[in-house]
């Protein structure tokens, strides 16, 4: 951006802000972004030098990012700001630095996004709804921070960014915590929870963190022309007996913001789809049994083998059982390879010279690893045991969309089967 009033063209009076404003501006070329540039409106004549003005510290400091409006702060805040910046900026979800981080969340209600809409545009660097706590004898303090705030310039400095997911916009927000240099992972993670409850309790305002869209979600491949070529070629709006209740558990997962909700919901859908798997299973084996020469004059020794046959059929009723031969039956390895995380070792590594040999293997491994996450997640015993299998926190918003194109194949194998065979939520048969 050019703007004739920069650090160079202007009086700063006071000797504190003129240094800390002229440490920013130095840090902003470090960073590779423009120097600080200030708003004329907001700027006094000094009387002995009217071609310069003056910059007091309640002065517009206007700070330039790409892509993005620039950066309206008070010329007071402005050293804070841009030393915020220089945090780590992890997994795009929080940006976490020595004495103060900020965490990504998005609203869940109308009173949340309101607030994110109406707030104003010049940055409130103390942030809003601001709270304290204390935790093993040492202060933290949260508060709310819309729009503009330290952690677009540290996502501009590392060009996380594109034309459709600038380094900021006007209504995301982060929760900002001020904390001890030595704070742990897991007391701001505690802290930050500890925050939300009472925003959500106290205000009525529900967010939860989440994980910032990432370029790569929306690149410029998929601009507006490419998506509508996309939406011509959709498949037919799938009915039938218990398509609706399976679409209806695939949406809700859709809308779940945190990524162990996500695995949790899409792992119902894939359930949903096992009591049918489990059932044709079950009738295939018996009636290759019934299809025997033996069938027609059954002695004590095919009643006992058809009976083996039955009682087989016992084990799936067990979750992770269930589970894994659905998978089997209804994902197509070749394709889910595309999108596992290396936390699923087998389907990561599948290569296409022994697709067919370890398709089925890296399938169950992968059911396996799904059965174990969904089982921790889904309980909140505080002494509840691990089988080693779940995957890592780290990974969980890539094994989410894993979990995903899984619960996709399975609904299109579901649509596929026997309406007349169809088991229905309840068990029955899907009317």
């Amino acid at each position: 951006m050019t703007n004739e009033y920069t650090l160079s063209r202007v009086s700063v009076p006071e000797e504190k802000l003129r240094k800390e404003l002229s440490d920013a501006n130095a840090r902003l070329k470090r960073m590779g972004l423009d120097e600080l540039s200030f708003a004329e409106a907001a700027l006094e004549a000094e009387v002995d030098a009217p071609e310069l003005v003056a910059v007091l510290s309640d002065s517009t400091v206007m700070i330039s990012v790409p892509r993005a409006d620039e950066i309206l702060l008070e010329a007071q805040d402005v050293q804070w700001f841009v030393s915020a910046a220089s945090g780590k900026w992890l997994d795009r979800k929080i940006l976490r630095g020595e004495a103060v981080s900020f965490v990504f969340v998005e609203p869940q209600d109308g009173a949340a996004i309101t607030f994110m809409a109406e707030a104003p545009g010049i940055v409130s660097a103390k942030g809003y709804f601001e709270s304290k706590c204390d935790v093993d004898g040492r202060t933290f303090k949260c508060s709310v921070m819309v729009g503009a705030t330290p952690v677009a310039l540290a996502i501009a400095t590392a060009h996380d960014y594109d034309k459709y997911f600038p380094p900021y916009h006007s209504g995301e927000t982060y929760v900002r915590v001020d904390h001890p240099p030595n704070a742990t992972d897991s007391q701001l993670d505690a802290v930050v929870n500890a925050y939300l409850f009472e925003l959500a309790s106290s205000c009525g305002m529900d967010f939860v963190p989440a994980a910032r869209p990432a370029p790569a979600e929306w690149g410029a491949e998929d601009g507006f022309d490419a998506i509508i070529e996309r939406g011509e070629r959709l498949r037919p709006i799938l009915t039938g007996p218990g398509i609706p209740d399976l679409t209806s558990l695939f949406v809700q997962a859709l809308g779940a913001v945190d990524p162990s909700q996500r695995v949790v919901g899409f792992a119902k859908v894939i359930e949903y789809v096992a009591v049918t798997v489990v059932r044709l299973e079950g009738f295939q084996q018996i009636r290759s049994k019934l299809m025997s020469p033996h069938a027609l004059a059954p002695d004590a020794k095919f009643m006992s083998e058809l009976k083996s046959v039955v009682e087989r059929q016992r084990e799936y009723g067990e979750d992770r059982r269930a589970l894994e031969l659905t998978i089997r039956t209804c994902c197509d390895a070749a394709d889910l390879r595309r999108v596992a995380p290396p936390f699923c070792t087998l389907l990561h590594k599948l290569s296409d010279e022994k697709l067919s040999s370890d398709a089925e293997k890296a399938l169950s491994d992968f059911a396996e690893r799904l059965s174990a996450t969904r089982n921790q997640l889904s309980h909140a015993k505080a002494n509840y045991t691990t089988r080693g299998t779940e995957c890592p926190a780290a990974d969980l918003d890539a094994f989410a969309s894993l979990v995903r194109a899984a619960a996709q194949q399975c609904v299109r194998w579901y649509a596929l089967s026997d309406p007349s065979l169809r088991a229905s939520r309840q068990g029955g048969i899907a009317g």
